[in-house]
Protein backbone atom coordinates (compact mmCIF):
# COMPACT_ATOMS: atom_id res chain seq x y z
CA UNK A 1 0.00 0.00 0.00
CA UNK A 2 2.75 2.82 0.96
CA UNK A 3 4.62 1.72 -2.35
CA UNK A 4 1.76 2.57 -4.01
CA UNK A 5 -0.22 5.33 -2.76
CA UNK A 6 4.18 7.33 -3.06
CA UNK A 7 4.04 6.31 -6.76
CA UNK A 8 0.76 7.86 -6.95
CA UNK A 9 2.12 10.93 -5.05
CA UNK A 10 4.72 11.75 -7.39
CA UNK A 11 2.69 10.90 -10.72
CA UNK A 12 0.20 13.85 -8.87
CA UNK A 13 3.23 16.28 -8.25
CA UNK A 14 5.11 15.52 -11.76
CA UNK A 15 1.25 16.73 -13.83
CA UNK A 16 1.30 19.97 -12.29
CA UNK A 17 5.27 20.50 -12.69
CA UNK A 18 4.74 19.33 -16.25
CA UNK A 19 1.91 21.84 -17.18
CA UNK A 20 4.12 25.02 -15.05
CA UNK A 21 7.30 24.12 -16.99
CA UNK A 22 4.95 24.38 -20.53
CA UNK A 23 2.83 27.56 -19.34
CA UNK A 24 6.05 29.67 -17.99
CA UNK A 25 7.78 30.15 -21.28
CA UNK A 26 4.03 30.63 -22.87
CA UNK A 27 3.62 33.68 -20.16
CA UNK A 28 7.10 34.96 -20.64
CA UNK A 29 6.86 35.08 -24.06
CA UNK A 30 3.23 36.67 -23.52
CA UNK A 31 4.61 39.76 -21.40
CA UNK A 32 7.25 40.15 -23.48
CA UNK A 33 5.18 40.74 -26.48
CA UNK A 34 2.76 43.11 -24.30
CA UNK A 35 6.05 45.19 -23.33
CA UNK A 36 7.24 45.61 -27.02
CA UNK A 37 3.87 46.57 -28.05
CA UNK A 38 3.90 49.41 -25.54
CA UNK A 39 7.35 50.52 -26.20
CA UNK A 40 6.11 50.45 -29.79
CA UNK A 41 2.88 52.52 -28.91
CA UNK A 42 4.87 54.59 -26.62
CA UNK A 43 7.00 55.75 -29.66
Amino acid sequence: MGKKSSGHASSMLTTPIAQISTQLPNRLRSSRVSILNDMAALR
